[in-house]
């Protein structure tokens, strides 16, 4: 009898204990919050517009920003790269400034006007420009290429300039005509392309983003495989 009341105190401890395990699971490895992607122009203008608001939204904060390279320093072994952003009253070349510590060998090269995308950390207002300290070279942005001939009447415009103005960029891109009226304009961004041109004979409608009916598309994988995409410019 006790045989039978030991077999059956068993079988009841080890069926409440089925499927228990001493081992705990594994904590779940918190995901890395996607850092936000903000355009140079639109930090300095919320800086501008309300600088302890933008300061309590980025001032610490480690951001992906876009921006126009206007020129690169070197001070005290930091690469410093100062970025421009069009603004109602003019350029202003110095309205976010890029401080790193390396990347040396990929950032002197840059030209002005390319866009890039770093990673920094926003630190405010130092003076009149955005402070981002800490910055890492993530690479270029746009790579889109526009390229054509511009006749006006017919005949090539030999002396003149293209601008293109790109949805999302903080610069237009402009450029010089070939003494045989052809153009090409590299460092552009998806999406739709408004151009003007100005030179002589050049009727004002085209040489105003405004009121210039010269728009064309420049499509994603032109831009992602740096493959020039044809306009030619036909002002009659």
């Amino acid at each position: 009898m006790r045989t039978i009341l030991f077999f059956l105190l068993c079988c009841l401890v080890l069926g409440c204990g089925k499927g228990r395990t001493d081992e705990q699971p594994a904590p779940e490895t918190p995901r890395e919050q996607p850092r936000p992607l903000v355009a140079a122009h639109d930090l300095f203008h919320e800086f501008c517009h309300d600088e302890n608001q933008a300061g309590q939204k980025y001032n610490g904060q480690r951001l992906l920003v876009t921006a126009s390279v206007w020129r690169v320093l070197e001070s005290d072994g930091q690469i410093i790269v100062q970025c421009a952003v069009d603004t109602d009253e003019g350029l202003v070349p110095d309205a976010v400034r890029l401080i790193f510590v390396g990347d040396r060998d990929k950032l002197t090269p840059l030209r002005k006007r390319e866009r890039i995308e770093v990673e920094g950390t926003c630190r405010g207002r130092a003076g009149t420009a955005i402070r981002l300290e800490n910055c890492r070279y993530v690479g270029k942005v746009n790579r889109g290429i526009l390229s054509g001939r511009v006749t006006l009447k017919g005949q090539p415009l030999t002396e003149g300039r293209v601008t293109a103005y790109c949805q999302g960029m903080e610069l237009p891109v402009s450029g010089q005509l070939g003494a045989d009226g052809t153009y090409r304009l590299e460092g552009l961004a998806a999406g739709e392309v408004r151009l003007t041109v100005r030179g002589r004979g050049v009727p004002a409608r085209f040489c105003d983003p405004a009121t210039s009916q010269l728009v064309v598309e420049v499509d994603a994988d032109s831009v992602r495989q740096s493959r020039p995409v044809d306009f030619p410019v036909h002002l009659d």
